[in-house]
């Protein structure tokens, strides 16, 4: 089964830098970690994420405002990952005002292709919603990163049951953040509850679960169909 820890989540307030340093992480051998995060910034337009010598892939950026947005990453953490900061840096023009950030770590996954599908939304609403295609599998899931461009909290939609690992609606005046997993079954929408109107950016991940957690009928059924294609 797929299993999810958040491994730091904090904020800045600071004016006029470019680079924010986590606190020390340590994952787990062999899962994929998320960085997700949202900021305000006065200029510039590609990030980096480095650390513990991880090979990191942007998956989705989108924008929320004119000023802020949205981006996630991810990293396989392979066999022996270490311990450390993370540090995400704008570009040389970039310097942001306020920034919120979110690193997690899922375990049981697909680490050599984790993510089988990426998707954005943005508008201004209450309801930040992003739509994924049908999941590749049912044992995959699906995570969503929800950012704004004020300070709202954000209640996960109710049914299926999303879960809440973080929500940064009080930490910083001019901007949020919010990550969200339905940790049960995959579903084709994700999206939540602003407490009050913003201009928002949604990032949504559908995780590759290890072919080991894919249910038995479905392999069951796999190793038929070849069965009869040998026989005919």
């Amino acid at each position: 089964m797929i299993g999810t820890a958040v491994l730091t989540s904090s904020f800045s307030t600071a004016n006029s830098v470019s680079t924010y340093a986590t606190a020390s992480i340590s994952p787990t051998a062999n899962s994929v970690l998320i960085a997700s995060l949202v900021y305000v910034v006065t200029g510039g337009a590609t990030d980096t994420v480095a650390g513990l010598s991880l090979t990191w892939t942007e998956r989705a950026t989108r924008t929320i405002s004119a000023s802020t947005r949205i981006t996630v990453w991810t990293a396989p953490a392979g066999a022996s990952p270490g311990s450390g900061a993370l540090t995400f840096t704008h570009s040389a023009n970039g310097a942001t005002q306020s920034g919120t950030w979110d690193v997690i770590e899922v375990t049981g996954v697909d680490d050599a292709a984790p993510v089988v599908q990426a998707v954005t939304a943005n508008a201004t609403s209450t309801t930040p919603t992003v739509n994924f295609a049908a999941a590749g599998n049912a044992a995959n899931r699906m995570f969503a990163f929800i950012g704004t461009n004020s300070n709202p909290t954000t209640t996960p939609r109710p049914s299926p049951a999303w879960t809440e690992l973080t929500d940064h609606g009080v930490d910083t005046p001019s901007c949020t953040q919010e990550v969200q997993w339905l940790s049960t079954a995959t579903d084709t929408v994700a999206d939540g509850t602003l407490s009050l109107s913003a201009s928002w950016g949604i990032a949504g991940l559908e995780i590759k679960a290890a072919s080991s957690l894919f249910p038995p009928g479905q392999i069951a059924g796999d190793r038929a169909a070849l069965i009869r294609r040998s026989v005919w």
